[in-house]
């Protein structure tokens, strides 16, 4: 499987994806290691329920990973959230997923 090359990810994040929720509030999982490309520049999307959103930065990581809508990302110490995830297909894969971050 083609895949993004390792020498593009440069950072390393910790994400928690989001399990669900209860009565509390969110539930996240265990958290996770990943190595990323980070793009700190500002986009402007429709989240899940419709609404504009305004992202903080976007995210390159590779098909695997275990980043969910909703999911808590970790960065530099600052925690992003995931509000979109895009699949980028590759020739006859998915190459890597686009994770616009807020």
């Amino acid at each position: 499987m083609v895949m993004i090359p390792s020498a593009l990810l440069t950072e390393i994040v910790e994400v928690e994806p989001l399990e669900g929720n209860a009565s509390m509030g969110p539930v996240y999982g265990e958290p996770v290691i990943e190595k990323v490309r980070f793009d700190g520049r500002r986009r402007r999307v429709s989240g899940p329920d419709g609404k504009e959103i305004i992202g903080s930065g976007t995210i390159l990581a590779r098909p695997d990973s275990v980043m969910t809508i909703g999911a808590k990302v970790t960065r530099r110490g600052r925690v992003y959230t995931v509000v979109e995830i895009l699949p980028i297909q590759g020739l006859s894969r998915v190459h890597h997923l686009e994770v616009l971050v807020s």
